[in-house]
């Protein structure tokens, strides 16, 4: 039978990173649930199949090597996005290096936005977009039973020398079909991160986002929210705590309570089977009510991602990110009444910001108050209308992704440079942000207070390390 090994690679940050290194370290590495999941669906069918994290594991070349010459797969899956994807690249080199005749697939978003420049290289023979499940599953069935590889859906391909991308594969329209990841295969204590508690675990309730903020790529997923049902999620949630015995389970959708019937069933059966758990969701500040808060909190959430981006309603409607400051404002009040954790995401540099704006947002995160503020500077990422809008308006003059994509591009991507500040002085200006959020004494304090662990501690002080190291 086909033997397929699943890789996911070192996350070297290229010249197009939102953060420092130092930050982009402490911000953390977690599990490659992707590729667990296409670990789950070639195991239910019976192929032999391994994944390796490369990453976690802080796997050298020599090493990454060793190891896929002693396992001797027919296929390696590797999987990108579009800022690690040089380093991709160079471990469909080292793969071929060792094992010539081993079939390369890349698939993650990258391969939506460039199909072609991405399988263009010698080292990769074939491409996978969008969901990957049924098409990788597709591609094994059909090289263990010999039949032509090169019409399947959903996948980019070369033929008589040419590059040829097949048709769109259908997204998977009942999810809840789909086994749980593999996490089996994961070194699941090399995982960390400065805001989750060690151990943690990551899980996924749904697929695609309704929304359209400006600076969101949804290539891979698509516009249409599916959902897995209530009781399928919290089986999953049971089957973790059982084996893992996490510390926290960090829900990854974008908009957790944008079906609230849902959410009330879901926190009814994880109180109904008496099921322990800690967990996080992330969701809209402007999908979220008392009522809900509530029920969430009664069922062991205890900490919520809420999606700011910015303290200045201009920035946010230039963004279309569709909510008002006012709403964000309810909605960090009433979850800290209620008791929970909260951490808001802001963005700067977006388009029509200026030192005001950002000085705006600054005193807004310290108004909203929440337990943590993650922070990034805005960049066009391929197939965002930001990305769409800098190519039109000349704000780019040239396709800097496609050139990413085919390796050709060294220097760092442009970013918006605003009225008042150079596009040079923007990592300045973030770090700015995060340490005046960070570093007040009053908030110093209460996280202090607030330890509960020696690895809670660890994690605190390689955080503020982090910043204090950072350098910009």
């Amino acid at each position: 039978m086909i033997k397929t090994l699943l890789v996911k690679w070192h996350e070297h940050l290229g010249p197009s990173s939102v953060y420092p290194q130092s930050v982009a370290d402490a911000v953390g590495c977690f599990p490659p649930l992707g590729l667990g999941y296409l670990a789950a669906v070639l195991r239910k069918a019976h192929y032999p199949v391994e994944l390796l994290d490369v990453n976690a594991l802080k796997m050298s070349e020599k090493k990454f090597q060793e190891v896929i010459g002693r396992i001797q797969p027919d296929v390696i899956g590797l999987t990108s996005m579009s800022l690690v994807w040089p380093a991709n690249v160079r471990a469909s080199q080292l793969i071929k290096e060792v094992l010539p005749d081993c079939l390369v697939v890349v698939g993650g978003p990258q391969l939506a936005a460039y199909p072609r420049e991405s399988v263009s290289f010698d080292t990769i023979d074939i491409g996978v977009r969008g969901e990957g499940e049924e098409t990788f599953l597709d591609l094994v069935r059909r090289l263990d039973n010999k039949e032509d590889i090169t019409n399947i859906p959903g996948t980019v391909v070369k033929k008589n020398g040419k590059i040829v991308v097949n048709a769109e594969r259908l997204l998977v329209s009942d999810i809840n079909k789909i086994p749980f990841p593999a996490r089996d295969m994961m070194p699941m204590d090399k995982y960390h991160c400065a805001v989750l508690q060690k151990p943690f675990v990551t899980m996924l309730t749904a697929r695609g986002c309704p929304y359209a903020c400006g600076f969101c790529c949804k290539h891979h997923w698509g516009n249409t929210l599916r959902q897995r049902d209530p009781e399928n999620i919290v089986t999953e949630m049971e089957q973790i705590v059982e084996t893992y015995k996490p510390k926290e389970v960090l829900v990854y959708d974008e908009t957790f309570t944008i079906n609230r019937n849902r959410v009330f069933k879901i926190c009814d059966l994880i109180r109904e089977r008496k099921l322990k758990i800690k967990w996080d969701i992330r969701t809209r500040v402007n999908l979220v009510n008392r009522e809900i808060l509530k029920a969430l909190k009664s069922a062991g959430c205890y900490k919520i991602h809420f999606g700011v981006e910015s303290g200045s309603q201009k920035i946010l409607d230039k963004m279309d990110k569709k909510i008002k400051l006012e709403e964000a404002m309810h909605a960090f009040r009433i979850a800290n009444e209620i008791g929970f954790e909260t951490m808001a995401y802001f963005m700067i540099g977006y388009p029509g910001e200026t030192l005001k704006t950002i000085e705006e947002s600054i005193q807004f995160a310290k108004e909203l108050n929440p337990t943590w503020v993650d922070i990034s500077i805005a960049i066009p990422y391929p197939g965002t209308d930001l990305y769409n809008m800098a190519m039109s308006e000349k704000w780019l003059d040239y396709d800097y992704w496609k050139e990413h994509a085919l390796c050709h591009q060294n220097g760092r991507i442009r970013r918006f440079a605003g009225e008042d500040y150079s596009e040079d002085e923007l990592e300045k200006l973030l770090m700015k942000f995060y340490r005046k959020f960070y570093f007040r004494p009053s908030y110093v304090l209460n996280r202090v207070l607030s330890l509960r662990s020696l690895s809670q501690a660890k994690s605190y002080f390689n955080g503020f390390k982090a910043l204090v190291l950072a350098n910009v």
